[in-house]
Parts: structure tokens; C-alpha cells; sequence
């Protein structure tokens, strides 16, 4: 059976750690955006890498499908 602490570091493992500037620039380089693109898309969609690199690969959504 895993401890609490073992499952937020499971969990913490998933998410991209927005206060460390280290991991913005590695995860900004390997998906080829922008550290502003990447903060703009965690703030869409949070900060699960798995989601994230869904999110940003699709491109630019059309201003004709934005909501409102």
C-alpha cells in the first residue's frame, strides 16, 4: 500500500512545476513553444504534462471556435 507521500510524488511527477524556471525552459524547448505559450496553455488547461502536450500540439485554435 503507498503512502501519501508516495502518491504526490507520483502525482507531482505528472505536472509541470510552473515556479521552477529549470523545468518551464526544458519543457518550453521540447515541445518547441514559447515559455509564455507554455504558461498561457497551464493556464487553460492546468499543468499535467500528458494534457499539456495534447493541448499545445494541436496549434492555434481559430478565433470562428474560441468561446466567448
Amino acid at each position: 500500500m503507498s503512502t501519501a507521500i508516495e502518491r504526490s510524488e507520483a502525482t507531482s511527477s505528472e505536472r509541470i512545476d510552473l515556479t521552477a524556471p529549470w523545468e518551464l525552459s526544458y519543457w518550453a524547448t521540447r515541445w518547441r513553444v514559447s515559455t509564455e505559450e507554455l504558461l498561457s496553455a497551464a493556464a487553460e488547461v492546468g499543468t499535467v504534462k500528458r494534457v499539456l502536450k495534447a493541448y499545445l500540439s494541436q496549434g492555434p485554435v481559430p478565433l470562428s471556435t474560441r468561446p466567448q
